[in-house]
């Protein structure tokens, strides 16, 4: 039996200095692939991420607000934790009849993968793949991503 998700695919290749994502189903609008130069934001000597947002599109859906957006992101932690991460950025309406709520965040995370290629010795650290899913974007979206070149400090992808 085959998989009901929509799947998508995202690669870092900092070799050919891109990312890229497959295209891919949002509700009843389809969304062409999507490839982006590579720029790499070096937090410090030590910490590196780049990302890819990926706009939702207001206007084949009018419920979903302007300026809403998926971000595709990868982030190297001391050169040796890496993780990728989905969130998904949805403002609140804006509105002079609306009251704005006290603790509204607009920022949901999707979901995450962390992997530690070269594990600290005597430590609780391993390089299994630790995963975590937002349970409703999880039943809709198979989501696969991989690293691959410099500065990452391994390849490696949520598939292994």
């Amino acid at each position: 039996m085959s998989d009901p998700r929509e799947p998508i695919h995202v690669t870092f290749n900092f070799n050919n200095r891109e990312i890229n994502v497959s295209a891919f189903h949002i509700d009843k609008s389809y969304r062409e692939a999507v490839r982006k130069i590579l720029d790499i934001d070096d937090i410090n000597q030590f910490n590196s991420m780049a990302y890819i947002e990926i706009p939702l599109n207001h206007l084949t859906d009018q419920t979903i607000p302007n300026e809403s957006k998926w971000v595709f992101s990868w982030n190297q932690w001391n050169k040796k934790d890496q993780s990728f991460k989905i969130e998904q950025y949805m403002p609140f309406p804006v509105s002079n009849s609306l009251f704005h709520p006290n603790n509204y965040n607009p920022w949901t995370t999707l979901e995450t993968w962390s992997y530690i290629s070269k594990p600290s010795p005597y430590t609780n650290q391993t390089s299994d793949i630790k995963h975590k899913y937002n349970k409703n974007f999880y039943k809709l979206y198979d989501v696969t991503m991989e690293v691959i070149g410099k500065p990452a400090v391994a390849d490696w992808s949520t598939k292994q």
